[in-house]
């Protein structure tokens, strides 16, 4: 039956998934035994499930009395995602450090020694930091996940209902774990380039002695909206990680990604309006890289892109954040209509 599934379901959960198998199959035969026991009362079977359900009680407690309750730092229902967003937050950080180095080599060979001293220094600083933060929003998710289960526990929440058994997810409201670890990683390797490699987002001109790059950012202006950058990945990381542990969409999750859309969007909007934070050299640079010329019918190209770029960029953006949040709504949509 739907409603014993999705009683184990809330069940398992809960517990370290090398446990799930067994805890399942016990917690199963635990509730075919207990139906049994009340079959000669002349209830319905449904009426028998509900009774049955309703002894075992609230799903929290009784994840927690197969895992035993105890003081942890992450619980053991968080501690699998915690480790696996703890690991890609750092593989990603050494890809997107890693791809630094070798953008700095490829520009400046000669730049060598300094630049591996700078790798392994940016390395520590950045692995110490990644920890820091997806220790604390774990911590964050632990606390306000279990919120309302330490209360259960301490007898001052309110006597659990079988209506309050969330959904099983179906295969459109399930969140495979894939998407949100790749979230994660292209989020981190987005702000790595453009921490630690902004003066390299450009026109790139080769020659056989050196490499010139011409920016298409004022990098001194840029630094500026770091904090900002970081603040908003931070919040996509503890977005991703609440994904990853849920596992399935619901509205709260829904309502979460429309509004980091939102943020994102004004962030995006008021950088690109933002004209110190474009090389307002970046014509006469193409000129005196020998890319091309004035007057030439390639400059006026280059001249009327660049005068318009900032506008189309917008418009993408915007287009973007629009068909994500149709996407998200018709979601939501959906799930209310099943719901009712």
């Amino acid at each position: 039956m739907e409603i014993i599934d999705r009683y184990v379901y809330a069940v398992i959960q809960r517990v370290p998934q090398q446990q799930r198998d067994e805890i399942e199959k016990e917690l199963r035969g635990l509730i075919e035994d207990m139906r049994e026991d009340h079959s000669s009362e002349g209830r319905t079977e449904e009426e028998i499930i509900e009774v049955v359900l309703n002894e075992l009680g609230s799903p929290y407690e009784l994840a927690s009395g197969y895992r035993g309750y105890k003081r942890y730092l992450i619980g053991p229902e968080w501690i699998e995602s915690y480790l696996i967003v703890l690991k890609v937050v750092l593989i990603s950080i050494t890809i997107g450090l890693s791809v630094v180095l070798a953008i700095d080599l490829f520009v400046d060979p000669f730049e060598g020694l300094d630049a591996f001293i700078g790798y392994f220094a940016s390395l520590i600083s950045a692995y110490a930091q990644g920890f820091a933060w997806v220790t604390l929003i774990f911590l964050f998710i632990e606390h306000k996940g279990n919120k309302s289960g330490r209360k259960e526990l301490a007898g001052i929440k309110k006597e659990w209902k079988l209506a309050d058994l969330p959904p099983l997810p179906t295969e459109k409201t399930r969140i495979k774990r894939s998407q949100p670890i790749a979230s994660i990683i292209f989020t981190i390797l987005f702000v790595m380039l453009f921490t630690f490699s902004a003066q390299y987002i450009g026109i790139i001109r080769l020659n056989d002695e050196t490499t010139k790059v011409i920016s298409f950012f004022n990098v001194e202006n840029l630094q500026s909206y770091l904090s900002f950058i970081w603040i908003l990945t931070v919040i996509s990381i503890l977005k991703e990680g609440i994904k990853l542990v849920t596992g399935r969409w619901t509205k709260t999750i829904i309502l979460m990604q429309i509004l980091f859309n939102l943020l994102w969007f004004v962030l995006a909007l008021i950088m690109l309006m933002d004209q110190s934070l474009w090389n307002m050299a970046f014509l006469d640079e193409l000129i005196q890289a020998g890319l091309t010329f004035a007057g030439s019918e390639m400059f006026q190209t280059s001249s009327e892109l660049w005068q318009y770029w900032t506008e189309i960029l917008i418009y993408i953006v915007a287009i973007i954040v629009i068909i994500e949040t149709v996407v998200l709504g018709v979601k939501a949509y959906g799930m209310r209509n099943k719901k009712s």
